[in-house]
């Protein structure tokens, strides 16, 4: 490989996120499904589940991927998808 053509690609691919929003968007699905051992139902556009922040036995907890954000209609918890990532973080204790 060049060395012109390394160091266009380390350039190139430093920060791969050009902006804020982009860099804070997270696969919230994801994230919740591994830090809680839980999965998600897909429901039009949505996903509901066990809520996190408390003990239930019915889904209350929505994920909103098109606005990126959560809310729980038992607890009333919601956010974003970097303070889902934190919150969940903080009951793990990672």
């Amino acid at each position: 490989m060049s060395k012109l053509l390394n160091v266009q690609l380390k350039t190139r691919f430093k920060n791969p996120f050009h902006n804020k929003r982009e860099y804070e968007k997270i696969d919230m699905v994801s994230t919740y499904e591994y830090l809680t051992k839980n999965t998600l139902k897909h429901i039009s556009g949505h996903y509901t589940g066990l809520c996190p922040f408390h003990e239930e036995d019915t889904p209350s907890f929505t994920i909103y991927p098109d606005t990126d954000s959560y809310f729980c209609f038992g607890c009333q918890a919601s956010g974003s998808s970097s303070w889902l990532l934190k919150k969940l973080e903080e009951i793990n204790g990672r």
